[in-house]
Parts: C-alpha cells; sequence; structure tokens
C-alpha cells in the first residue's frame, strides 16, 4: 500500500510542475526536460537495481512495447502541458485521469480478458457523468 501513496502523492505533484513549468517554458521543451529527468532518474533506479542483484527481465515484445508505451507517454505530456496552460489542473486532470480509468477498463475488458462487474460498470458510469459534468459546467 506504501507504493500506491507514494505513487499517488509524487503523481499529483508532478501534474502542479506540469502546470508550473507550463507556464514559464514551451511545453515542448518542458516535455524533453521532464522526459530526461524521468530517464536519468529511471536510470539511477534501473543500476540500483541491477548492482543488487535483481534479476532484469526483458523480452523482444516486451521491449517494442515498451518503446510503443514511450512514444504514447511522450505525447499524452505534450497534449498535457497545452491542456493545463490553456484550462488550468483544476478541470483538466479529472477529465484526464477519469477519462483514462475509463479507456483503460475498456481496453482491458475487450483486449486483455480482463473480468468486468456489476460494480466496475457502476464506477465507470459514475466516472462518465463526472466527465459530463465538469464538461458542461
Amino acid at each position: 500500500m506504501i507504493y500506491v501513496i507514494c505513487a499517488t502523492c509524487l503523481f499529483g505533484l508532478a501534474l502542479v510542475l506540469v502546470k508550473l513549468s507550463a507556464q514559464r517554458i514551451s511545453p515542448f521543451l518542458g516535455n524533453v526536460l521532464f522526459t530526461i529527468a524521468t530517464l536519468a532518474t529511471q536510470l539511477i533506479m534501473l543500476f540500483i537495481a541491477y548492482s543488487r542483484g535483481v534479476v532484469i527481465n526483458r523480452t523482444p515484445a516486451g521491449i517494442k512495447l515498451s518503446l510503443a508505451g514511450g512514444v504514447v507517454v511522450g505525447l499524452y505530456t505534450i497534449f498535457l502541458f497545452y491542456s493545463f496552460l490553456n484550462i488550468g489542473v483544476v478541470k483538466t486532470s479529472p477529465i484526464v485521469y477519469a477519462g483514462a480509468i475509463c479507456i483503460a477498463s475498456f481496453l482491458s475488458i475487450a483486449f486483455l480478458g480482463e473480468a468486468v462487474t456489476s460494480t466496475n460498470i457502476a464506477g465507470i458510469v459514475l466516472i462518465i457523468v463526472g466527465i459530463v459534468l465538469l464538461l458542461f459546467k
């Protein structure tokens, strides 16, 4: 549970930092700098794990999927910078992340064969209602 708490807190902080930087730097340059800092952090963590004997599994398919995911995250971040700059964090964040939850849930059910329950469906419907309320406020 500590990982979830840390991830949530750091993600929230990252969103605010994106907004602050988008007001002071080109979103494209900001995205590149965020990506460089992310790469450096991940490389340090990978080195630490490797030096402690952690097995670093890899397959050609895993590498291709990771690279594709990196392209998607790079594009997402550019759109996020512009959204925060033009719309603001308060409105953009819930729409982007709640919408992403709905999309990820749908894709997981449709393509990954994950189980769906009535509770999942109710949650997704509530999220969609929330997004509509934010869009048409």
